[in-house]
């Protein structure tokens, strides 16, 4: 779908208030209008509730548009728009100025949450691949992430993302080596043994790795145990889950310890 001037692909028009967007399975393109979102409001919409449960999505923001999100808007509106994403395998790409997944060019979008899915995310110059459009004019409430394969890096997500506990989250990646393979579980112990995260939908990346988002442990260590569709196990040990380098993971101060795999 391709929306009309100031449209969004799928979503509102110019000047919609109280829309709800639920998107739940199939296969879905949508493209924005000039100034509207993919998905999500059209220029200058308010109140816009959207929700992905399941699908293969591609979403474009036209020019000024998020990909997922807030349309266009004037200096210092506010949209309102809430993003909730729990599955789908997803490709968001915005619009001049504006956040793949978030804000538009100036229009300010409210909270993101991700709990599940695959989430891949392009944005331009200046915007943020989740959150804040260009240089901070649309801002974004807050992101949480508390599940799902979310492969932007921790520097373009603004506002600092954080866990349901309102606890910072790092990108730890896992060198699985299957690319673009769907994991079945995800379990983790140590430091991380009651740590709930959302896994629907988790896909690896085209160089096999998978990115999912966890709060420090602040020196302590855990395991992760990685179970493939293809039936391998992987088993990664990671040690000071403090800061973030190392390799295998984007936590400071963080390294693989250990790498195994039962066959």
């Amino acid at each position: 779908d391709t929306g009309r001037n100031g449209g969004a692909g799928i979503g509102g028009s110019v000047a919609t208030t109280n829309l709800t967007i639920s998107v739940s399975g199939g296969t879905i393109t949508a493209r924005g209008g000039k100034s509207g979102a993919g998905i999500g409001g059209g220029h200058k919409s308010k109140d816009v509730s959207i929700s992905v449960t399941g699908g293969n999505i591609i979403a474009v923001g036209g020019n000024y548009g998020a990909g997922i999100g807030a349309g266009d808007g004037d200096i210092g509106d506010s949209q309102n728009v809430t993003i909730s994403i729990s599955g789908g395998r997803i490709e968001a790409d915005g619009g001049i100025n504006a956040a793949g997944i978030g804000s538009g060019d100036y229009a300010s979008c409210g909270a993101i949450t991700i709990s599940g899915g695959t989430v891949n995310v392009t944005a331009d110059t200046g915007a943020k691949q989740i959150g804040n459009g260009r240089d901070g004019y649309g801002k974004a409430s807050s992101v949480t992430i508390t599940g799902g394969a979310v492969y932007p890096a921790l520097a373009q997500v603004s506002p600092a993302p954080t866990n349901s506990a309102s606890k910072a989250v790092f990108p730890v990646d896992f060198e699985i080596g299957e690319a673009t393979n769907k994991v079945t579980s995800l379990t983790l112990s140590g430091a991380l043994a009651s740590y709930s995260y959302g896994t629907t939908d988790l896909y690896t990346d085209a160089s096999g790795n998978l990115r999912v988002w966890l709060p420090a442990t602040d020196g302590a260590g855990f395991v992760a145990k990685v179970v493939m569709e293809s039936g391998e196990e992987y088993f990664f040990s990671f040690v000071s889950t403090y800061s973030v380098s190392g390799r295998g993971s984007a936590l400071p101060g963080a390294h693989v310890r250990e790498r195994g795999e039962l066959h």
